[in-house]
């Protein structure tokens, strides 16, 4: 059964797994030494034969043969077909494992929750163990061989305890051509509700909680059942076990040591002995052996569970918990540690050495330097002093606004407006229109996080600013002064058109 070999490997070192290797029992020695030596048999024999056997041109032809195997070897995946269906047949095994039903849990509750202490507490809480290791023991003995040696016929179950003959009767008279575990299930939940309403049980919340766990206990059963009714597909074992065998069938000619002085390429050495051809065997068909002996868990093999000491475990764990420890405790008392605000656990001289706090932060040992531990202005102050700016930039825009209307007068006065007043009206526009998008500046607010944003609001807010310096001479002017005025604000226009196209 199961090879534990937890202890021997507790501590890594460089003995610990080289004394793995010479175990026995569980090994892959055991799994492939009648195929190993079958394999190095039929090598042995064609080697003899290429050497001592033939004549020249039966050589020639045995060379030619061997380098056509050696080039068709690469034509096999086998590295991908093995690495995955070994993969998938692990996690099977290991699913099978989690599936194995623990009544534990269920018992513990029974014991906590039927509270009596007369005849008939005590046959409840046993007999829900007894119904539990029963459902239990009718399905593994239908999917496990080992199982099935130990409880060959029905009788043999009533035998040792798990069922008595009235119980039998009624399991017989349900006429059902699916396998009737739940028959045993169905008994427990049944008795369950009837402690309750005789009181045994204190209130329906607890009942409901040990329903569910018998649920579940039930479904791991269920999925036992399943994965032996639902196997690794056939067809997937047959070609996994095609392509390993007739890798090695052509390998008995592919990996023949040729003649040297015939200069075939990868042939320039001559040995007797294939020893990576043996160490490639031991990959492979190791690897195969692995996967063959884990696909059913439930057998005989050196690795499957112990499925007949579990069944008994439950059953005997089950009385324990339900009846035997049932309502004993010990007396209360102090502990040693009451008086002490933390309670120092001693070592002993092996273990002293292993004393140690590791639960500490990973960055806990960072230093920063002084200078970086300093706070940073936070982007609210830099946001303000340009949505001041922006303001300041509105209302000389707006004061703009109302004193260039001298300058329509003088403009059209002089029969200029065609000439002048299209520039003018078509700067006052694009003010108009940054002033308009510029309200938009709360949406940045919000998005202030990101660094490469903030920089060309800077950018904009200062060239809002000279704009609104140049803006304010040029309202300052009155009428007589404006017309000789005219040509600097046409030259100011053009300087500062990049605050216009900035905005636009």
């Amino acid at each position: 059964m199961t090879v534990t070999y937890s202890l021997e490997c507790s501590t890594s070192t460089l003995a610990t797994f080289l004394k793995l290797l010479l175990r026995w029992r569980g090994s892959i020695y055991k799994l492939m030494y009648k195929e190993a030596i079958i394999y190095l048999t039929l090598y042995t024999v064609l080697s003899l034969v290429y050497r001592h056997g033939l004549n020249e041109d039966q050589r020639v032809h045995f060379e030619k043969l061997s380098l056509f195997c050696e080039r068709s070897l690469s034509f096999i995946p086998l590295t991908f077909i093995l690495g995955f269906y070994v993969s998938m047949v692990v996690t099977r095994w290991w699913d099978v494992f989690m599936n194995i039903g623990w009544p534990d849990r269920i018992v513990l509750q029974v014991a906590c929750y039927v509270q009596s202490a007369d005849q008939k507490g005590r046959m409840v809480r046993r007999t829900v163990a007894r119904y539990l290791n029963l459902a239990q023991t009718l399905v593994l003995r239908d999917i496990s061989s080992a199982v099935k040696k130990r409880f060959p016929t029905i009788e043999m179950v009533i035998q040792s305890g798990f069922m008595n003959e009235e119980e039998l009767k009624q399991y017989e008279e349900v006429k059902c051509l699916h396998h009737k575990y739940w028959i045993p299930i169905q008994w427990c939940c049944t008795l369950l509700c009837k402690a309750r309403k005789e009181s045994l049980i204190e209130n329906d919340l607890l009942l409901n909680q040990m329903i569910d766990d018998i649920m579940n206990y039930r479904q791991n059963l269920m999925m036992l059942l399943n994965y032996d009714w639902i196997s690794v597909p056939l067809v997937y074992t047959q070609v996994v076990t095609i392509a390993v065998y007739g890798f090695f069938a052509a390998s008995l000619m592919a990996r023949q040591y040729l003649n040297p002085s015939k200069n075939y390429p990868g042939h320039n050495v001559d040995l007797y002995v294939p020893i990576f051809t043996i160490l490639q065997f031991v990959f492979y068909m190791g690897w195969l052996k692995v996967a063959e002996s884990l696909i059913n868990p439930l057998g005989e093999d050196d690795d499957d569970f112990e499925i007949n000491y579990i069944v008994e475990r439950n059953l005997q764990a089950g009385y324990l918990i339900a009846d035997e420890n049932y309502g004993r405790i010990p007396p209360l008392e102090r502990d040693i540690h009451w008086n002490d605000v933390q309670a120092e656990i001693p070592h002993t001289a092996a273990s002293i050495g292993l004393k140690d706090n590791p639960q500490i932060g990973s960055a806990s040992a960072i230093e920063i330097k002084p200078e970086k531990a300093e706070l940073a202005p936070s982007d609210g102050e830099e946001t303000s002093k340009h949505e001041d700016g922006l303001s300041r930039f509105r209302k000389v825009s707006k004061a703009l606004m109302e004193n260039t209307r001298p300058l329509r007068h003088f403009l059209s006065s002089t029969g200029s407006h065609e000439n002048v007043e299209s520039p003018l009206s078509a700067a006052r526009r694009k003010l108009s229109k940054q002033t308009a998008r510029h309200n938009c500046h709360e949406d940045f607010s919000r998005s202030n996080s990101q660094r490469s944003s903030r920089r060309s609001f800077r950018r904009k807010a200062s060239a809002a600013e000279r704009s609104a310096d140049v803006m304010r001479k040029i309202s300052n002017y009155d009428n007589k002064h404006l017309g000789g005025s005219i040509g600097f604000f046409i030259l100011t226009i053009v300087d500062n058109l990049k605050v216009v196209l900035l905005f636009s």
